[in-house]
């Protein structure tokens, strides 16, 4: 499942040839009405639904949950974050990705008219917190590095400093209560 998909654009590739609704069993939730009428046109299952109220779903019922640039968006991520721990599997994965405001980039430039429908704005210890606060174990963190040199990358995510100053995370979390 991929809360606020859009169009489920994180699942196409580049090569209009791939198209992963067709590989894997993904939902798309959305809000946005065109965009799940275009997820639909491109095989996805899709539910209209906002993020920002229950989630009418079955408890239980999702081994992958991804949620990709949201929470930083919503009213309550604390209640976000409940509902997607309702929804998932015991054993499921919870794969969370959102910007870093201890970044370089947050820090030195002024992002502020860049991100006006961001409601909330979060560092590493503080995601980390609220995650643990609902019942989320983080397994392994991510940042982005802006490159597509692989070794450039591992080194980037391998040194303290600068994995905590990139623009963005990604959380890879298991349900821990």
């Amino acid at each position: 499942m991929d809360i606020g998909g859009g169009r489920g654009q994180l699942w196409w590739d580049e090569n209009p040839k791939i198209n992963y609704a067709n590989d894997l069993d993904i939902t798309i939730v959305d809000k946005d009405i065109g965009a799940i009428k275009i997820a639909k046109e491109w095989g996805f299952k899709t539910i209209k639904m906002s993020a920002n109220k229950p989630l009418l779903l079955s408890d239980n019922s999702f081994d992958t949950v991804v949620a990709s640039h949201i929470i930083e968006h919503l009213e309550s991520p604390y209640k976000f974050l409940l509902e997607v721990k309702r929804i998932m599997k015991s054993d499921g994965i919870l794969i969370l990705s959102l910007p870093n405001n201890s970044s370089w980039s947050h820090i030195f430039m002024d992002n502020s008219s860049e991100h006006l429908s961001h409601k909330y704005s979060f560092n590493n210890k503080g995601i980390v917190f609220l995650l643990k606060r609902t019942g989320f174990g983080v397994i392994k963190q991510y940042t982005v590095f802006p490159t597509k040199s692989k070794v450039a990358g591992i080194i980037w995510n391998s040194i303290p400093i600068l994995k905590t100053h990139w623009q963005d995370f990604t959380y890879i979390c298991k349900i821990t209560k």
